[in-house]
C-alpha cells in the first residue's frame, strides 16, 4: 500500500488535501533509522562508549525497544505470519543465549569471591537470561512446530 492523497473540495473555495500514509511504512523508516544509529555506535571509538556509558545503553535499548515495536510489521508485509514469528524467535533466542553465555565468561573470568554487589548482580543477570534464553527457545519450539494459536481482536 503507497502514500494515498485525497483532495477533497468543498462547497465554496476550500480545498482540503489529506494524505495517508501506512503504519508499516512508519515502522520500516523506524527500523532503518535504528540500525543506523545502532551501527554508528558501533562504529565509535571505544573510549567514548565507555565515557558516556549510561547515554549509550540508553539509547540501545531505546533502539532495541523501537525495532521489536516495528519489525513485525515490516516482516509480515513480506512473510507470513507464522515465519515471521519463527524469525522474531529465532532472533531473540540468538540474542538472550549470547548474552547468557557472555555473562557466564563474565563470571567465570572475574570469580569475586568477596561478594561484592556489582558481582551479585551479574549472578542475577546471568540467572535472568538463562531463564529468558529457555522462555524464548520455548516460544521458538512453538512457532517452529505450529503450536501457535493466532488471535486477531480489531
Amino acid at each position: 500500500m503507497a502514500i494515498v492523497t485525497r483532495t477533497t473540495t468543498s462547497s465554496g473555495t476550500r480545498t482540503t488535501t489529506t494524505s495517508s500514509i501506512p503504519m508499516w511504512l512508519v515502522k520500516l523508516i523506524t527500523v532503518i533509522l535504528c540500525s543506523v544509529i545502532l551501527f554508528i555506535i558501533y562504529l565509535l571509538d571505544n573510549s567514548v562508549r565507555t565515557y558516556y556509558a549510561r547515554t549509550f545503553i540508553l539509547i540501545g535499548l531505546t533502539c532495541g525497544a523501537l525495532l521489536g515495536w516495528s519489525i513485525g510489521s515490516v516482516l509480515q508485509q513480506f512473510l507470513s505470519y507464522r515465519n515471521v514469528e519463527i524469525i522474531i524467535n529465532l532472533i531473540l533466542t540468538a540474542l538472550s543465549g549470547l548474552s547468557a553465555i557472555l555473562l557466564i565468561i563474565y563470571l567465570v573470568e572475574t570469580n569475586d569471591s568477596s561478594g561484592s554487589q556489582r558481582f551479585k548482580l551479574m549472578i542475577g543477570a546471568a540467572v535472568s537470561f538463562v531463564i529468558q534464553a529457555f522462555v524464548c527457545l520455548l516460544t521458538l519450539s512453538w512457532a517452529w512446530y505450529g503450536n501457535v494459536i493466532i488471535v486477531r481482536s480489531v
